[in-house]
């Protein structure tokens, strides 16, 4: 069985509720969901669909918590693996 991980970072809740939607959509045994923040980078080896989410801000920004552990990316093997990006985008305000 194929195991898929939604892995989010959120600051709002915007980008946690996209992905609990997505999970929820699936509807399946075999889909866990991941706050990054917390998750272990390490734990992508046991997952064959990679589904990942972050936010942004700015003029492209992505989510803070991804911000300290996107670097760990390059040094992962993801060859075989499915993978996806979701990207709640919100407007700023203007001045």
């Amino acid at each position: 069985m194929k195991l898929t991980a939604i892995i989010y970072g959120s600051s709002t809740g915007n980008t946690e509720n996209a992905a609990k939607k997505i999970a929820e959509t699936l509807n399946e045994d075999n889909v866990s969901l991941f706050d990054i923040s917390s998750f272990d980078l390490n734990e992508l080896s046991k997952y064959s669909n990679l589904i990942l989410g972050t936010s942004t801000w700015g003029v492209g920004d992505i989510q803070d918590d991804w911000e300290s552990k996107i670097s760990e990316f390059s040094k992962l093997d993801l060859k075989g693996k499915t993978v996806a990006f979701i990207w709640a985008w919100r407007p700023g305000k203007s001045a």
